[in-house]
């Protein structure tokens, strides 16, 4: 490559195509200052710099000259070890006056996979937290309900009602404020988690209706036996204990 070619040409990414409104990027001149003119020859895909917290920005690419390099990427199948002896070892014969500083892309990458393993370890314990919290706070709103309406069941007992037709009869009211509060709770759930997202990285998958629907469902389910197992343990006395005292 001649030398006037290496100076004066750069390759751009695509991000900076669409900031420059260019629909034709090759042979573009970009003005760097008043006595550097590059031209541009080519364009590469837009790629990650920084990892996927931050954006993908307009970037150009120069090639430099041959003592102004400081770094080399390699892709091998060659175990670490061996290869990390063989780059030194050339890397000295090219050059010998700069220190060798190998790093191995899985540990470039080992801080946002511990950032990205501590999120998810953030949502994990929030979502049980939760979880126990509103299941304590339903069964003791459920033991209240039973506690008033305990001579209400004994009648019901004395007039024939089975258990199962108690535990329906009392369960019907609370089935539907957790259906409304569980379809609430699971809507602004999908858009919080959305804007939470969002705030952290640039670039991530959104969370499908089925990552919503599946913990709706559960936690319906979960709620409608926990009421059932405390009406249950309430309608199986004996009514004489509840009536006692009428």
């Amino acid at each position: 490559m001649a030398d006037f070619d290496r100076e004066n040409s750069i390759l751009v990414n695509e991000s900076m195509v669409k900031e420059m409104g260019w629909t034709e990027p090759v042979g573009q001149i970009v003005q760097i200052d008043d006595s550097t003119r590059l031209s541009v020859v080519g364009v590469v895909m837009d790629f990650y710099m920084y990892g996927f917290f931050d954006p993908v920005e307009p970037a150009a690419f120069r090639l430099a000259n041959k003592d102004a390099m400081n770094f080399v990427v390699i892709k091998s199948s060659m175990g670490s070890t061996h290869l990390r002896d063989l780059m030194e070892e050339k890397w000295y014969e090219v050059a010998p006056n700069t220190p060798f500083n190998s790093q191995f892309q899985d540990e470039a990458l080992a801080g946002t996979d511990y950032v990205n393993k501590n999120i998810e370890t953030m949502f994990r314990f929030l979502g049980i937290l939760a979880l126990l919290l509103s299941s304590i706070g339903l069964y003791t709103l459920v033991s209240l309900n039973v506690i008033k309406r305990i001579k209400e069941i004994g009648v019901r007992k004395v007039l024939g009602a089975s258990v199962g037709q108690i535990v329906v009869l009392m369960n019907h009211q609370f089935f539907w404020l957790l259906l409304i509060a569980s379809a609430l709770g699971a809507a602004l759930s999908y858009f919080a988690i959305d804007a939470l997202m969002a705030s952290i990285f640039s670039v991530y998958k959104a969370a499908s209706y089925f990552t919503v629907i599946v913990p709706f469902l559960g936690l319906l389910m979960l709620a409608v036996a926990i009421a059932s197992i405390r009406i249950t343990n309430s309608a199986v006395k004996n009514p004489i204990e509840s009536l006692r005292d009428e």
